[in-house]
């Protein structure tokens, strides 16, 4: 009899030390689950700490965060030059109000009603280097392949007439000195920014 009693104990023994393994190991994730999100609050304030200091301090910071704040900088600055090209392609713009999109064109805002900025486009001087946009009209590089304005492709027209007042007599269309609009012929003003053709 005590064989087996023997036996008993040392499987009640391995069984409680199986069980406590396993609070062990369920209470070791647990800390480790806690640990990683104390971590996560650390590294988020870090992140809030360092945005707040950039924003009150991005023109008088220490010599230290220069560069960094510098970087900081160009990225936004090539984020903001992304987003605006996308824009461009879709044919939009961000109401400065509410920050709605609101069609290219379009005085007032759909959403807030807030008068939409005239967006200034000044026809180059030297005409040489730049061709119409079949598409929009306005004037682009020679280089390019694609609208600046209007994300058409552009055909390298060789027999291109430098001439605006030749383009515009035969197409139709006379081009807003000021947004460089394509309005159509007889119009006394420009569709998209109000400026006298």
């Amino acid at each position: 009899m005590s064989l087996f009693d023997d036996i008993g104990r040392k499987v009640t023994d391995v069984g409680q030390k199986t069980i406590q393994k396993t609070r062990d190991f369920s209470d070791t994730a647990r800390f480790h689950a806690n640990i990683s999100d104390e971590e996560k609050k650390i590294n988020n304030l870090y992140f809030e700490i360092g945005k707040m200091y950039v924003e009150k301090h991005r023109n008088d910071c220490e010599d230290f965060f220069k560069s960094m704040i510098s970087a900081i900088n160009e990225s936004e600055y090539k984020i903001a030059e992304l987003k605006k090209q996308i824009q461009d392609i879709r044919g939009v713009r961000e109401c400065p109000k509410c920050g709605a999109e609101v069609a290219q064109g379009v005085a007032f805002c759909s959403s807030c009603g807030n008068a939409m900025p005239v967006v200034s486009f000044e026809i180059p001087q030297d005409l040489e280097d730049y061709k119409r946009c079949n598409n929009c009209g306005k004037m682009v590089k020679k280089d390019v392949n694609f609208c600046t304005f209007c994300g058409k492709p552009v055909t390298n027209d060789s027999e291109q007439k430098d001439s605006i007042v030749d383009q515009e007599e035969e197409s139709g269309f006379l081009i807003c000195s000021n947004c460089g609009n394509k309005n159509k012929a007889g119009m006394a003003f420009c569709t998209e920014c109000g400026n006298k053709l």
